[in-house]
């Protein structure tokens, strides 16, 4: 979270914001919020690769090295 934080607050690395306005605040805070609501909705659910490598390594998890895949294409 602290890295999502401090993402957004790089964004503005360059301006001359006023941090004692409530407006800045306010900004800053929604920006802040959106940020770590959109991380957590992305760890939230499975992406389609996440899917494919759950696939591959449940195929290729009581099979020898030889009999491994890659992708869930190459099961027979």
């Amino acid at each position: 979270m602290k890295e999502t934080i401090a993402e957004v607050l790089r964004r503005y690395k360059d301006r001359q914001v006023n941090l004692a306005s409530e407006a800045t605040i306010n900004l800053l805070s929604s920006e802040i919020e959106a940020a770590i609501l959109n991380r957590e909705s992305k760890n939230k659910y499975p992406t389609k690769d996440d899917i494919e490598g759950y696939i591959v390594d449940q195929y290729n998890r009581n099979r020898p090295i030889e009999e491994h895949i890659k992708d869930s294409s190459e099961i027979k």
